[in-house]
């Protein structure tokens, strides 16, 4: 997968996110969501 440089330390802390969130994917799609909006912004 390719991040934009901008956007490295938004990934890797989604990344994170999602590994803690254990399957609720409620939060999930909140942290992905975020995440979307941060990359469409650019």
């Amino acid at each position: 997968m390719r991040v934009p440089a901008e956007l490295l330390d938004d990934h890797l802390q989604a990344f994170w996110d999602v590994n803690g969130a254990q399957g609720d994917m409620v939060n999930i799609l909140l942290i992905l969501d975020q995440l979307i909006k941060k990359a469409e912004a650019l």
